[in-house]
């Protein structure tokens, strides 16, 4: 046969072929079958392709089930707990049968045909599979006449067609010598029953299909094609011809009728040699057996499916020009097939590029939505206020609708829920008394908590406080404020498994962070306001006193002597005593002896008076705050005290601070018996609780300086710090922070760690000291791993108030004295329950931290570790912005050069690494 020929027939061939081939991917639904459609979903289980058979199925368009979740589509919820538990409880591929909704809300068994969707490394990227309609279909059957079989006569072929036969025909094995004939099955006398229809796979020699290949052949020559390719799907039915490809299964398309169907086997053994010898083979048609022409299909030169043609025509022979045309069918095919996955390559790539993109975008946005957290939040200073605005921020950056915000008190005995937001809609929750749950565990591990799926086998108890049913996904990060946790902020996703990843977790860290810090500082002014509130109240009442409280009022306990010489005289009493209680003795203060009397002011009258001596006075001034007594009614211990201090009559008011008994104030009465009187009493215990006040109002005022003194540094450090552009900066913004304090020089120190998590690197990035001529480090200078880690790993600040006492190792002791380096103080930076470096505070000479910078610093440290954080990861996102930029201009070059001068050009403008003078690009040619 000549090539022009064949060429002829090949343009005839492919100008009736229609390239579109989206249409053979799915089921033929006009095929005899019940109504089907195909979908595939994304990893988090929403449908992001539906074809058109939906409409036969449930009567609604593709676009109505894009985008919907496909465990709740179109199902109620009793399918859609049968649904899940198919998938968990089963290996996919599954069938089960469910009640589906239809457009009329009417429902219809459907079977839904379940796989994993996988991507070219074989992980799983979601599902794909299909929805059957089980409700026969109105189609006319086929029906089988009761005649006979008809057996084909062929002629008997002379010696020369057969030697002209064998040319074409290849020598098969004895495995692959029989075909099974060709035609239909004699049906029974008996009516057909009308039964379910059962999905069953058919190959091309059952009954049925045999007739359709009889009426095709009247029409078509007596020709059937069928095309079968090879790829990785169900296994096939072992009872027909399989081909022995290393475990791989076969799936292709066969036309039968016009009509394209999904075929699952090879129709003849001679198919399954052709494909293992990879040779064409061609079988005449021999005694009423169908005539064969097999010819494997090639990608890349590797062997991939296998083209077979079957026709029942009696004395149908194959020539040389059939074999060559099917030869060059399989060819062109290969080629149309490699250059479709071609472009499927690309346009994966295109779409990943694009998802890059968008994936900076994202984070960008998510950075900016931080940052409006955290103004929004420093400029509150009410719970209330915070809470308000919680729910909002958090909808927004974690794209939720369910959301718990937990607080434990400071007893850590209660958990209340502030904020607890269920599908969008705010609910109030009672407190509740703490008692085992993720939320107590996670107040202990101060970890973050993640479970993407089966809820019910990781968390110990069977609901949680957000709702009465277990989420798909749940996501919580504690709140943690130095070295406290506050609570928990959790969210949850009711519909989705792997709703959450760590990115998320990551933004919900941050969040947290930022509210902890908010509710730190909302705490520490309700205090300092509570405070102020509570020492209006005792004014108020100071101003109602005797003239001795009025007194007390103006010149305060620095005048004491006064106010006891008030008390006396408001008493008629000789002595007046302001006694402290110390290690169960009572030691004088302070005293007042009227003048008029003939005792010295000198003499004490409570010489290490033991507590245990008078029992019957300390249970007095505890219970009810004062006790009197007389030598008339005194007990005989008591009485024996009076006498031997010359005591008619004594009243002992008790003075309390914080409802503890902390001294007395005793009015002695030497000359005179009468006994105390109530009214009395009354009035002078006023003013023994005016003074009591008094003492209090003055540790509160002194509280109130430093808690405002803390507060205004912490304010102007931490506005310092936000205003901060440099790493150098937030050290000058925390040292600042105590004008008085005697730290003159910082350190910030990164940890790099190497993949077995420990520390590789410990490296200065910035460094402050307002006295450059004392030796320092330099930027970038590396500290010794094994020689500092030790010092640096701390969960919690570290402060050295004499480093030369301090029981660190005796090298590091001699390099601090070598860079005069007297105190120290070591705050660890942590971000995400990992530190990342440390910020080292030093000073010159010796210097004794206090108590109000312990406080002070720990919050700031936090502040600043965010900030660092922050600022990396802005830094890793402009390089990353950078490579693509450079990625995209080099891409676009190449596909735009017309010349390797161009290239060459291109490659050494952009990616020529430093120090490079030229480059050079060499063609291999395979010319010898």
């Amino acid at each position: 046969m000549s090539k022009n020929k064949i060429d002829t027939r090949l343009e005839k061939f492919f100008s009736d072929f229609n390239p579109n081939v989206g249409e053979l991917d799915k089921p033929n639904i006009d095929a005899g079958e019940n109504p089907i459609y195909a979908w595939e979903t994304d990893p988090n289980g929403l449908i992001t392709v539906c074809d058109g058979g939906i409409v036969k199925v449930l009567g609604l368009l593709p676009d109505q089930a894009i985008g919907n979740p496909l465990m709740s589509f179109q199902l109620s919820p009793k399918e859609q707990n049968k649904l899940r538990q198919a998938i968990q409880n089963e290996q996919l591929p599954i069938e089960i049968e469910l009640f589906a909704k239809s457009e009329t809300k009417s429902k219809r068994m459907v079977r839904y045909t379940i796989y994993h969707k996988l991507d070219e490394e074989g992980k799983v990227e979601g599902f794909r599979g299909y929805c059957e309609l089980l409700e026969p279909v109105k189609k006319p059957k086929l029906r089988f006449s009761n005649s006979p079989k008809k057996s084909i006569q062929t002629s008997p072929l002379s010696e020369p067609e057969e030697a002209g036969l064998k040319k074409n025909t290849q020598e098969l094995s004895p495995e692959f010598g029989q075909t099974s004939p060709l035609m239909a099955e004699a049906s029974t006398d008996e009516p057909l029953k009308k039964k379910k229809p059962i999905k069953k796979r058919k190959t091309a020699f059952e009954s049925d299909v045999i007739e359709q290949v009889r009426e095709l052949a009247s029409v078509d020559e007596g020709m059937t094609k069928t095309l079968t390719l090879l790829q990785e799907t169900s296994e096939m039915d072992k009872t027909k011809s399989t081909l022995s490809v290393s475990s791989k299964d076969i799936a292709g398309l066969s036309l039968v009728k016009n009509h394209f169907n999904i075929s699952g086997s090879v129709w003849t053994a001679q198919a399954q040699a052709s494909f293992e010898d990879d040779k064409t083979i061609a079988i005449p048609s021999i005694n009423g057996k169908p005539a064969i022409l097999a010819s494997p299909l090639k990608l890349r030169d590797e062997k991939k499916g296998v083209i077979e043609i079957i026709d029942d025509k009696p004395n149908r022979v194959w020539k040389d020009e059939d074999r060559l045309f099917l030869q060059e069918i399989s060819h062109q095919l290969g080629l149309a097939l490699e250059n479709s996955q071609l472009y499927s390559t690309i346009q994966k790539e295109l779409s990943e590029r694009v998802k890059a993109e968008r994936e900076t975008l994202r984070r960008n946005n998510d950075l900016s939505n931080l940052n409006q957290i955290g103004q929004q939040l420093s400029q509150l200073v009410n719970q209330q206020q915070i809470f308000e605005i919680i729910a909002p921020l958090v909808q927004k950056m974690m794209n939720v609708e369910n959301l718990l915000l937990t607080l434990v008190n400071k007893d850590k005995t209660l958990l209340s829920f502030p904020v607890c937001l269920v599908n969008g809609i705010n609910n109030n929750l009672a407190p509740r008394p703490m008692q085992p749950g993720y939320q107590e565990s996670m107040l202990e591990d101060r970890k973050p908590l993640l479970i993407n799926r089966n809820l019910s086998a990781t968390l110990a108890e069977p609901k949680i406080d957000h709702s009465n049913y277990l989420p798909y996904s749940l996501l919580a990060v504690p709140l943690l404020t130095g070295d406290r946790t506050a609570g928990v902020l959790s969210v949850f996703d009711y519909q989705n498994e792997d709703a959450f990843d760590q990115v998320q977790i990551e933004l919900l860290s941050s969040v947290a962070a930022q509210v902890a810090t908010a509710l730190e500082n909302a705490n520490l002014f309700n205090e300092i306001t509570n405070t102020l509130q509570l020492i209006e109240n005792r004014q108020r009442v100071q101003s109602k006193v005797t003239d001795a409280v009025a007194e007390l009022s103006l010149k305060g306990s620095a005048e004491i002597t006064s106010f006891l010489e008030s008390l006396a005289q408001a008493s008629l009493c000789e002595r007046a005593v302001f006694a402290e209680i110390n290690n169960l003795s009572w030691q004088i203060v302070a005293s007042y002896t009227s003048p008029e009397s003939n005792l010295s002011e000198t003499t004490s009258v409570y010489p290490n008076v033991e507590a245990e001596e008078l029992v019957e006075v300390m249970e007095d001034l505890e219970k009810i705050g004062w006790h009197s007594r007389s030598l008339s009614n005194a007990s005989e211990p008591e009485k024996q005290w009076l006498i031997a201090n010359d005591i008619q009559s004594i009243l002992i008011l008790a003075v309390k601070r914080d409802n503890k008994l902390d001294g007395f104030i005793p009015l002695e009465k030497h000359a005179s018996v009468e006994e105390w009187k109530v009214e009395e009493i009354n009035i002078l215990r006023t003013a023994s609780e005016a003074f009591s006040n008094t003492l209090i109002r003055e540790d509160l005022l002194k509280q109130l300086r430093g808690s405002l003194s803390e507060t205004e540094n912490l304010y102007s450090a931490s506005h310092q710090l936000a205003l901060a552009s440099t790493m150098q900066e937030m050290i000058m913004a925390v040292i600042s922070s105590f004008s008085t304090s005697e730290v003159n020089r910082g350190e910030i120190v990164l940890f790099d760690y190497n993949m077995e998590g420990r520390i590789s690197r410990m490296t200065i990035v910035a460094n402050y000291s307002d006295d450059s001529t004392k030796p320092h480090f330099e930027l970038g200078h590396e500290y010794a791993v094994e020689l500092y880690e030790k010092l640096f790993s701390s969960a919690s600040p570290v402060y050295f108030d004499h480093l030369a006492d301090a029981t660190i190792d005796e090298i590091l002791k001699e390099i601090f004295q070598d860079q005069e380096i007297h105190s120290l103080a070591v705050l660890p930076l942590w971000s995400v329950n990992v530190q990342t470096g440390v910020l080292l505070l030093e000073t010159n000479k010796p210097h004794r931290f206090s108590i109000l910078e312990k406080r002070t610093y720990p919050p700031l440290v936090d502040q600043m570790s965010t900030a660092i954080q922050n600022l990396r990861l802005f830094e890793s996102t402009q390089i990353a912005l950078a490579e693509t930029e450079l990625l995209f201009r080099i891409s676009s070059g190449i596909a735009n050069s017309s010349s390797m001068e161009e290239l060459v050009s291109l490659v050494g403008e952009n990616a020529m690494p430093k120090n490079c003078e030229s480059l050079q690009l060499y063609i291999a040619s395979d010319a010898r």
